[in-house]
């Protein structure tokens, strides 16, 4: 941020602050949002309102819009991770739940970590945009592959209770 945009390390923590302080109260919305729409369908819903977000963080200049994006999308994308996290246990027998979480954190680490690289690259090469282009496009390919993938699961367990 600071080399694109000229702000400084204070105003940048400032931001970081502000983003806690949303997801934080994100959070206390987080049971109305899953009582009214399901589970998978705000999961599905909260991250692809993220995605403008993360396009109006690269296509505008100015600090305070990009401010208001960065916390948007990083308080909307990540406030689906309590709900996958509760889903995924579900899904498993009791006694595969830490293989489970550990399985599917780990991979989580692996594509940050390789995508952070790849990314740094292209920055590194000049292109500047194209992470974020790459990064809004997998977010909207993995919001409607969670959707499609367990909408039927949560429509079956309604049926049953």
């Amino acid at each position: 941020m600071n080399n694109f945009l000229g702000i400084d390390a204070d105003s940048i923590g400032i931001i970081f602050s502000l983003t806690e302080i949303a997801m934080v109260s994100a959070l206390f919305l987080l049971p109305t949002l899953t009582n009214l729409f399901g589970r998978v369908k705000t999961v599905s819903f909260v991250q692809l309102l993220s995605i403008p977000f993360l396009l109006l963080f690269i296509g505008t200049e100015s600090v305070i819009l990009v401010a208001i994006s960065y916390i948007m999308r990083s308080t909307l994308m990540n406030l689906a991770n309590p709900i996958m996290n509760n889903l995924k246990l579900e899904i498993v027998e009791p006694e595969e739940r830490s293989l489970m979480n550990s399985v599917t954190w780990m991979t989580c680490y692996i594509f940050v970590g390789v995508g952070t690289y790849i990314g740094g690259e292209m920055l590194a090469l000049g292109y500047y945009k194209l992470p974020f282009i790459i990064t809004a496009f997998m977010y909207g390919i993995a919001a409607f592959l969670y959707h499609m993938f367990f909408f039927i699961y949560e429509n079956k367990m309604e049926v049953v209770n």
